[in-house]
């Protein structure tokens, strides 16, 4: 074996010769349908998240909205890249690592949504209560979320092979 190949491949614990970084694994078919809807889902809510104050069709929207559309708009275009890496095949790592970053992206677009509160609802019913109930318990899923993402980040990062140098 040339040291090159020693670089590239380890001997596992029934004595095969594999690959130390598996090459990319294109996604499966339903997987991939789901990827583009997906990708084509998040790309028309951030269309309509940018316009939704100029459209004035929301009544229940206030002014402060602009303060929030960044932070979704950011939450929307990471989720469009890291299914656009999964339809690509990236390694799983390298996806995980995405939806990572994109998870926390969406925490804090929650958080902000909850704490500028762009919503005035004027008809006497308690919608203010309800709204904000369920910005607590999506803030609340979005950081047991989070905490999945990384423990399987940890998981696929700790169950590669080992990367050794070169022997002589």
């Amino acid at each position: 074996m040339s040291p090159n190949e020693q670089l590239h491949t380890y001997e596992s614990t029934d004595g095969e010769i594999r690959d130390r970084q598996p090459e990319a694994r294109s996604a499966k078919p339903g997987a991939q349908v789901g990827y583009v809807i997906a990708i084509i889902i998040n790309g028309a809510l951030l269309y309509v998240v940018r316009h939704l104050v100029e459209w004035d069709i929301v009544p229940f929207l206030t002014d402060e909205f602009d303060q929030v559309v960044p932070v979704i708009s950011l939450s929307l275009i990471a989720s469009v890249v890291v299914n656009g890496l999964r339809l690509a095949g990236v390694p799983n790592w390298l996806a995980l690592v995405g939806d990572l970053i994109s998870t926390t992206i969406s925490l804090v677009a929650t958080l902000r949504i909850y704490t500028v509160f762009p919503f005035d609802f004027d008809d006497g019913v308690p919608w203010d209560l309800a709204v904000r109930v369920l910005l607590i318990i999506a803030l609340f899923g979005t950081a047991v979320a989070l905490i999945v993402v990384l423990v399987k980040l940890m998981r696929e990062l700790l169950n590669r092979p080992p990367i050794t140098g070169v022997e002589s």
